[in-house]
């Protein structure tokens, strides 16, 4: 990994692009698309995220329904 090029483990609820670098997106980690939820630590893409079963809403770090 060059300096330019940081790795960054995401919080559950939170995904990181799958090509983003220090550069581009700063380590920014995005959260879940609403309705969708994960409980996956260190995701990369938002694959991770599933919907939440009809009737419950994601919390609002997005790990659980």
């Amino acid at each position: 990994m060059s300096a330019s090029t940081r790795c960054v483990e995401c919080a559950a609820g939170r995904y990181a692009l799958a090509n983003a670098s220090k550069e581009s997106h700063d380590g920014a980690c995005i959260a879940c698309p609403e309705g969708t939820r994960s409980a996956s630590k260190g995701a990369v893409g938002n694959a991770s995220c599933t919907a939440c079963d009809d009737g419950h809403v994601p919390s609002d770090d997005r790990a659980s329904c």
